[in-house]
């Protein structure tokens, strides 16, 4: 079986029913008139149906050509638009769960991921039970971080919990506009204008921000279960950031004592001149080496990386999936398959894992 792990799904249908519900504060419907598209607004942000492809049935011929079994519908994080109020973000998640309810219904082909209103982590808890217990959703959407609150803030547990109780994995998807603040900015300038540098740069330096948080702010010592999709990432990026983890702040922290460390930080912040921190050091460390979390953290794979069989050589290749970004036009779709197998560099055996067998794994299927 073959699992696109990231595409992405807008069910128009479901948000209509949002269609000016919240006046100024809410979603409104129109046609774009320089896109040739209908499209949903939210402020200045839109999402047309041509970059979500909302009819199913032409998703399943598209992915016949692609040589896909299945596809992981990803209502992305930024239509919920957690600055949104807890009202209008609960709408939106509940409309996005009913119209990937839908779809499952509508074909087995699609599966449904679940996205929550963070902003409000009580309401978010509730919605996941919902859209997992009630409507067969099999996993949960998230950003890399909540209105630029990283994933270890301890105001999340409880939705982590839930998670964990549930036993689904959190699929992780970059948003940029949040954390990379200056990658948009620098993609209107030249020669960057012609590529995206949220691609390039946003998503995997989110990724290693949010890996780093989950580990160090010791989430999952709490729920070793919990089980982390990092989507459009990069291989490479993670490889390095557990070289780095590893051998720099892992071999830092446990060379010292509690004292000694905390002595070092007042030198590092006399040196940077940035306050004294000593108070923020944490006492607890983590409960293992970062580079033995590699279970708990999955990544999709992007059939260009140079680094994929040094990641698979050094961390193995069990939590290696495939996502094609669908129907997105910066990808290699409906290429992507036939890419990764065209790869000489990795296993026959490999390949399986990464096309579905370990996507089939994680999502319980």
């Amino acid at each position: 079986m073959r699992i696109d792990m990231d595409t992405h799904y807008t069910p128009f249908e479901a948000l209509r029913r949002l269609d000016g519900r919240f006046g100024a504060d809410g979603l409104r419907f129109g046609y774009d008139q320089r896109a040739g598209d209908e499209v949903i607004y939210y402020h200045k942000y839109t999402h047309s149906k041509k970059s979500s492809i909302p009819d199913l049935n032409r998703r399943i011929a598209d992915m016949d050509v692609a040589e896909f079994d299945k596809q992981v519908l990803i209502c992305g994080s930024r239509i919920t638009y957690y600055e949104t109020t807890p009202e209008v973000g609960l709408a939106i998640c509940q409309a996005c769960n009913d119209g990937s309810a839908q779809a499952m219904s509508f074909s087995e082909r699609f599966i449904g991921a679940a996205i929550v209103p963070l902003q409000d982590v009580n309401l978010a808890v509730a919605e996941l039970e919902r859209a997992v217990t009630k409507l067969g959703l099999k996993a949960v959407n998230i950003a890399t971080n909540i209105n630029g609150k990283l994933l270890d803030t301890p105001e999340l547990r409880p939705f982590f919990r839930k998670v964990s109780e549930l036993n689904i994995p959190v699929l992780v998807h970059g948003v940029s506009d949040f954390m990379v603040y200056g990658v948009r900015q620098i993609d209107q300038h030249p020669p960057f204008s012609q590529v995206r540098l949220t691609g390039v740069l946003g998503f995997p330096f989110e990724m290693q921000i949010a890996i780093s948080s989950l580990i160090l702010g010791g989430v999952l010592d709490e729920l070793p279960g919990l089980r982390f999709c990092f989507l459009e990432g990069g291989v490479g990026f993670f490889a390095h950031l557990m070289d780095r983890l590893t051998g720099d702040a892992y071999a830092w922290l446990t060379s010292k004592s509690a004292d000694e460390r905390k002595k070092d930080q007042t030198k590092r912040d006399l040196r940077d001149a940035a306050g004294n921190r000593e108070d923020i050091v944490k006492d607890q460390l983590i409960k293992k080496p970062p580079e033995e979390y590699v279970e708990n953290l999955y990544l999709s794979v992007e059939v260009f990386e140079k680094l994929l069989p040094y990641t698979i050589a050094t961390y193995g290749c069990d939590n290696l999936v495939l996502g094609s970004d669908y129907p997105h036009p910066d990808t290699f779709f409906p290429h992507t398959i036939p890419r990764l197998m065209s790869l000489e560099s990795i296993s026959a055996e490999d390949k399986t894992k990464i096309a579905g067998k370990n996507a089939q794994r994680l999502l319980g299927l």
